[in-house]
């Protein structure tokens, strides 16, 4: 997303504390017997309210939490389902504000 020039304004905000949590579970399926695991890290979102809202986002194995810091995410984390729907992955990828190229 480098060099795209895009008015902060109307992006969602992102941010990571340094007391954002991480979360860990696993288990076994019942229907299949094979082993799962879910990693989650909780983020702050602005949605335009007077105060961010904590969130959950998913975390893919292996994958580092993201830093303390304020994110964008990145358009790769929208598809179209087979409705024709925009939709959310279920693995957000998180851009840091610094790197975006978004303006004030």
């Amino acid at each position: 997303m480098k060099n795209v020039n895009v008015n902060e304004a109307y992006l969602l905000k992102l941010q990571v504390f340094d007391t954002s949590v991480v979360r860990e579970r696993s288990g076994v399926s019942e229907k299949t017997g094979k082993p799962w695991s879910l990693r989650t890290q909780e983020v702050y979102v602005n949605l335009g309210g007077q105060f961010p809202v904590l969130v959950n986002i998913h975390l893919d194995e292996g994958q580092a939490p993201y830093p303390t810091g304020f994110y964008y995410i990145h358009p790769a984390s929208f598809r179209a389902n087979g409705f024709g729907e925009l939709q959310v992955s279920r693995n957000l990828i998180l851009v840091p504000v610094e790197e975006s190229g978004a303006t004030k």
